[in-house]
């Protein structure tokens, strides 16, 4: 997984979510992709970062109200 980089619209095809709930984690600085012009690429990092947010999501876990655990993803 060490080589894999996501577009934006890769990322929410592969993660079932919308380009506004991308955005979202991005607004709340959860994810952090690296810009080329105005391209978003998720490499490993970001790619883990959106599996555990969604696996905490699945258990009723908000980023956004427990921003010291959101800051350890």
């Amino acid at each position: 997984m060490a080589d894999i980089r996501l577009s934006f619209k890769e990322m929410c095809e592969r993660f079932d979510v919308t380009p506004r709930t991308l955005r979202y984690y991005e607004y709340i600085e959860l994810l952090q992709p690296e810009r080329e012009g105005r391209a978003r690429f998720y490499g490993p990092r970001e790619i883990e970062r959106m599996i555990l947010i969604l696996r905490g999501r699945k258990w009723g876990v908000s980023a956004r109200r427990h921003p010291p655990m959101a800051a350890d993803l």
